[in-house]
């Protein structure tokens, strides 16, 4: 039996940043249940513009924001203390962390929350010299949280943590959940007139993107004259600026179609309809576009990187590249181009995999989890 906790929770983003994702959207699907479950639930951010309010509560969830990416380090403390007693402080590491380890006070009850580590994405994503300085610095930085109780979705991340040295059973891995009951077969939209393949998320340069366009234009050139690529999310003006130049290059001017951010609705609706969602990101947590494109009848091809390899099941439920190139991407999507039946049989097996998928389930889970973090025993918690 689940009793009701004070929850504190620290992370680089929440759920009201500009450019939110899906660690966030996971992070406030779970707060906002155990919000409804009694629970008293506090988040503490950076603040992320002028515009940004220093409190809001949203579902329930007490936010709270103060500083920038460094003076929010001094914020941090002082926002907790702020609090009084709480039974469990959650530093969750989105690329950052709080470093609480180092702080809190003795007898705390605390642990990490992590989605993915970072890795090769500071080469994609920053410029030198602080590409270097990150890449170098994330292993003994997440180190600090050694002989702390670790959250994380997936055992790719687990797999990661343990080579760093956390040993397996301070590592409890928590399910994944879509906002949504999947849809009926009935509801499947029709699949569109020309080859599309879909792709949802930031406009980040680690998410692939560009090697979408250029799987893109392999397709055109040597299968399918007529196919198409949908782009749905938004990245920096420049990042955006880039791979609209990068398009009319290759000759896809009027091949893709940006659609910026478009409403949960209407994303389901361009899923449904899309022959395969591409995800050829360098990392991910899981995935989460991957199971909510599943619940709507399409499937998925993905690079076989670190979360993908447990979002999608290889040859059951999606394909996952045999190289992580554009070339790599453009023979998966020749082959579900060439065999409708091949991607019929992987749509449906996904389809049905989705519906293990539920927030409710992962609230649970989370509860459960905090809660066993709460009354393990004195000798078992960190020194």
């Amino acid at each position: 039996m689940l009793w009701l906790m004070k929850l504190a929770l620290l992370c680089w983003r929440d759920i009201a940043h500009p450019q939110r994702g899906g660690a966030e959207v996971y992070t406030h699907a779970v707060l906002q249940r155990l919000v409804a479950r009694g629970w008293s639930v506090h988040h503490f951010a950076p603040s992320w513009g002028a515009e940004c309010p220093p409190t809001a509560t949203i579902d329930g969830v007490h936010y709270a924001r103060a500083g920038n990416l460094l003076t929010s380090y001094a914020a941090a403390p002082r926002w907790l203390r702020s609090l009084g007693p709480v039974d469990l402080v959650i530093d969750q590491a989105n690329t950052h962390h709080f470093a609480t380890p180092l702080w809190l006070p003795r007898g705390q009850r605390s642990c990490l929350f992590i989605h993915q580590l970072t890795r090769q994405i500071w080469w994609h994503n920053t410029s030198f010299p602080l590409s270097l300085i990150g890449r170098c610095a994330e292993s003994p930085w997440v180190r600090v949280h050694r002989g702390r109780p670790v959250l994380t979705v997936s055992q790719s991340t687990a797999t990661d943590l343990q080579s760093l040295g956390f040993p397996s059973a301070d590592i409890t891995i928590l399910p994944e959940g879509i906002s949504f009951t999947p849809w009926p077969t009935t509801a499947f939209q029709p699949p569109a007139p020309d080859f599309t393949v879909l792709y949802v998320g930031r406009l980040v340069p680690y998410k692939g993107v560009g090697d979408a366009l250029r799987a893109l234009a392999l397709l055109r050139q040597h299968h399918c004259p007529t196919a198409r690529l949908q782009v749905i999310g938004r990245g920096t003006p420049r990042y955006e600026s880039h791979l609209r130049q990068l398009a009319t290059r290759l000759g896809l001017a009027s091949a893709v179609e940006w659609c910026g951010y478009v409403p949960h609705a209407e994303k389901l609706q361009r899923m449904s309809a899309a022959h395969t969602l591409v995800v050829p990101s360098l990392r991910e947590g899981w995935g989460l576009i991957v199971t909510e494109a599943a619940a709507v009848g399409t499937m998925s091809i993905g690079y076989d990187s670190p979360g993908l390899r447990d979002s999608i099941q290889h040859g059951h439920t999606g394909l996952l590249t045999t190289a992580n190139t554009p070339a790599g991407l453009c023979q998966a999507l020749t082959r579900v181009l060439h065999c409708p039946v091949l991607a019929q049989h992987l749509a449906q097996h996904a389809h049905q995999w989705s519906h293990d998928f539920h927030w409710d389930h992962v609230a649970q889970a989370f509860a459960t989890a905090c809660q066993q973090l709460v009354t393990a025993p004195p000798q078992s918690l960190p020194r």
